[in-house]
């Protein structure tokens, strides 16, 4: 294990309590967010900006830029379960599947429910089929290791944390809500993070977990 020696120990001690197999990482102090070179030693695992680095843009991708180090930074837990959102209201529409949507969409997901309903949260009258949670508030509202800039991963993105999932680490045995809104008012996008992680749109009140990222 790789660990920087300016941080303090307390944290280093937080962080092998928190992340597993943090014993393979390597721990990267966000003040070297500044010094390209020591910024180029990140890579998919390590654990940096409040969590595990998820992904490394590429040349082509959203967030990109020439010469600098960017990408997604995740959790390292679940935010547990909750819903979509609800189910028999208009569609929240302007979503996207992208990478680089992820904000956008949790943003757009929050407002609809903060603003088509008098207290969509603690009335679950307002939405029949719904128990009033909703998965992008709980990312959205996430303040966790210093930072407070989460949000739900866009389709896309929870594709890419399945596919890294193994150096990320920390994931349970269950399906994981994305940002997406699916092709009807009832629908969203989640991925099924074992067996045949099987990817489909499936109702909105259906309680599936929530893992958060950030970017970086």
């Amino acid at each position: 294990m790789k660990i920087v020696p300016c941080i303090p120990v307390f944290l280093s001690i937080i962080l092998i309590l928190l992340i597993p197999n943090l014993s393979n990482a390597n721990i990267i102090q966000p003040g070297y967010a500044n010094d390209a070179e020591k910024m180029k030693q990140l890579s998919v695992g390590d654990v940096y900006g409040g969590g595990i680095v998820g992904y490394i843009f590429q040349h082509g991708d959203p967030g990109y830029v020439e010469g600098e180090v960017h990408g997604l930074i995740v959790a390292p837990e679940d935010q547990g379960r909750a819903e979509w959102g609800c189910l028999k209201f208009n569609r929240v529409n302007n979503t996207s599947m992208a990478l680089g949507t992820g904000l956008e969409n949790t943003i757009t997901i929050v407002e609809f429910h903060d603003n088509h309903f008098e207290d969509y949260y603690n009335s679950r009258e307002q939405c029949r089929y719904n128990n009033g949670t909703v998965a992008a508030k709980v990312a959205f509202e996430l303040e966790l290791n210093g930072y407070s800039d989460w949000y739900l991963p866009s389709k896309d993105e929870l594709n890419i944390l399945f596919e890294n999932r193994e150096l990320i680490g920390g994931f349970s045995d269950a399906d994981y809500w994305s940002s997406s809104e699916g092709s009807g008012s009832w629908s969203a996008w989640f991925r099924r993070f074992y067996g045949s992680g099987n990817q489909g749109h499936g109702h909105k009140d259906m309680n599936h977990m929530v893992r958060a990222i950030r970017t970086f």
